[in-house]
């Protein structure tokens, strides 16, 4: 009876953890108390939206020990609604769709760090256009060169240089392998998470761009927690 219980308490555990993260992983406050931006709590219920695409199972990326949450319709439509936010600078309904402890990380590569950006979703609009519009952030290296930027110049650089929207977008559940020189680590920092990836070709073929945005499970739901971004 003894060691029944304790296989039972091991799968309870197992099933309560959900989306694990390393404890590198960025989130969870780590850089919103470094730069002094509290945690997110208590943001609204995300309005339900169209879905262009439907995705029922992905397996992990190979070069991950960890596997990847299948993206369902569910991810489908809200990873959706956060690239038409992007395209429209709704932060009302990315703060809806963000996880409400985590905030929302951001990263300039697919190569994430422990120091990635994290930040309270409700405030972007400060960040953007309010009184911290000035404030400077260590966002990561691009190229092997450090990304100083505001949020303004940030969003504009990385987040809005192509429409993601647009129907030439290529959508790609849990990428495999990252389109670019610098090697993905996406599933290792949020395992058991979902992941979409939207790709823009440009004129030529080394200016394409691409973002991810990566959904956290949460009370039944799921939750915005990343948008990575990904370059020639």
């Amino acid at each position: 009876m003894k060691k029944l219980y304790v296989v039972g308490s091991i799968c309870v555990s197992i099933v309560l953890i959900g989306c694990n993260t390393n404890p590198s992983t960025p989130g969870a406050g780590l850089e919103a108390s470094r730069i002094g931006v509290p945690i997110a709590v208590g943001l609204p219920t995300a309005v339900p939206g169209s879905v262009s695409f439907v995705i029922t199972s992905t397996p992990s990326p190979s070069s991950s020990s960890r596997s990847a949450a299948p993206v369902d319709t569910r991810v489908a439509e809200k990873a959706n609604q956060v690239i038409k936010a992007i395209k429209n600078k709704d932060f009302a309904a990315i703060n809806a769709l963000t996880h409400p402890a985590r905030g929302l990380c951001f990263s300039p590569t697919v190569q994430m760090s422990p120091n990635s950006v994290c930040l309270k979703a409700n405030l972007l609009p400060d960040y953007l256009e309010g009184t911290r519009r000035s404030q400077l952030f260590n966002w990561g290296n691009s190229h092997g060169t450090p990304v100083r930027l505001n949020f303004n110049d940030y969003f504009e650089r990385y987040l809005n240089s192509r429409d993601f929207s647009s129907s030439t977008a290529t959508i790609t559940p849990n990428p495999r392998e990252a389109r670019g020189p610098v090697k993905s680590n996406i599933a290792r920092f949020y395992p058991n998470c979902a992941a979409v990836e939207y790709y823009v070709q440009g004129t030529g073929s080394n200016d394409w761009r691409a973002i991810s945005v990566v959904f956290q499970p949460y009370r039944g739901d799921w939750r915005l927690i990343a948008i990575v971004s990904d370059e020639a």
